[in-house]
């Protein structure tokens, strides 16, 4: 087991890395008898793991009070939220009250936007059951709901007081829902840690198939570097936004293709997009770009986007919730931890530069 423990304003995280849920017991000894825990989850989540969770957990099986919704992003919108308001209050959830959320970054995002907003915030823990759970969406607090087709443009930050992290539920998941999460880890080497994308670049199939001795350190390490980034700008406003890299187009092409692709797919072309922004205007070099593109390749996520309808991006990108002014906001490198923020006005150039091979 590993544990990792820092403080966010008045709010003592810890983290906790294990392959099995039994060391969850602890976090209940700082709850009252009268505490009532709600545990969110879906419908596949909830028939592999939420007995085993409940088991765990011990106490009183009358206390515990598990909301079951139906998977997938197609749920993270505000019929879903206020079903589980409905739910809350026929339970009389108050704020002395905890909410888990058990399952991928779906049921995190909700869980937590429910818990944030239900009587001005409930207690809350992540149990991430997905790889890309474990090493972002879990950490850090964002929580978002989609509206009229655009991702993640309603939320709050509401940090967790506990995400515990088991390993072994990964080994449910097949390779490709793996595989979506490398990305991001991608993203955290080239925004912190050129040492993890090596690591990555050498070990990338054995984390794959969950061999441990190379999963645990993997976890642990994004952790760590997402974690370094939320102690120094909790609420998004400086360098926090550096995680974004790949996201701003990553997200318009999900929106954009009505989720054909996931959220990995979605982002490793965000990611080449935003490489190809970087070669041709911060002249970020050609041989990085083409060393994270044939990673991202080896592993099986798609780089290319020439062909992809630009048109339709575009549209999407100008509701994207980092812009701050007239045009969108893109994360830009000059190098590997050289970040640049830089506002674009998406015209014939840039939409050239994302149709062009380099």
């Amino acid at each position: 087991m590993e544990k990792i423990e820092i403080k966010l304003n008045d709010i003592n995280q810890t983290v906790i890395i294990d392959d099995n849920f039994l060391n969850i017991t602890s976090a209940f000894d700082f709850y009252s008898n009268e505490t009532k825990v709600i545990i969110i989850t879906d419908t596949a989540v909830g028939e592999l793991y939420l007995e085993s969770l409940i088991k765990a957990i011990n106490i009183s099986r009358q206390k515990i009070y598990p909301l079951i919704i139906k998977p997938g992003e197609k749920s993270k919108n505000f019929s879903t939220v206020n079903k589980l308001y409905k739910a809350l209050l026929k339970i009389g959830a108050n704020r002395e009250d905890l909410v888990i959320a058990l399952g991928g970054g779906v049921i995190g995002d909700i869980s937590g936007f429910v818990a944030a907003t239900y009587h001005r915030g409930l207690k809350l823990i992540q149990i991430p059951t997905t790889l890309l759970a474990q090493i972002d969406s879990s950490i850090g607090g964002k929580n978002a709901i989609n509206f009229e087709d655009n991702k993640n443009i309603i939320g709050t930050i509401h940090q967790p007081a506990l995400i515990y992290i088991n390993v072994s539920v990964l080994n449910s998941l097949d390779i490709q829902n793996k595989k979506n999460a490398m990305v991001e880890a991608i993203i955290h080497a080239i925004i912190r840690d050129q040492e993890l994308l090596n690591f990555i670049d050498l070990n990338y199939k054995k984390i794959l198939l969950g061999e441990k001795n190379f999963l645990m350190p993997f976890i642990y390490k994004n952790c760590t570097i997402k974690l370094q980034v939320i102690m120094q700008d909790q609420y998004d406003s400086t360098i926090r936004k550096s995680l974004n890299l790949g996201h701003t187009i990553g997200h318009a092409i999900e929106s954009a293709y009505n989720y054909e692709f996931s959220h990995g797919e979605s982002v490793s072309m965000g990611l080449i997009a935003a490489l190809k922004l970087s070669v041709m205007l911060q002249n970020f070099p050609k041989q990085k770009y083409y060393f994270i593109k044939s990673l991202l390749n080896k592993i099986g996520l798609p780089t290319i986007i020439e062909t992809l309808e630009w048109d339709k991006i575009i549209n999407k990108i100008q509701y994207d919730k980092k812009k701050v002014r007239e045009d969108p906001l893109f994360v830009l490198v000059k190098d590997t931890q050289e970040i640049l923020y830089q506002e674009l006005k998406i015209d014939s150039d840039v939409i050239e530069i994302f149709r062009k091979k380099i």
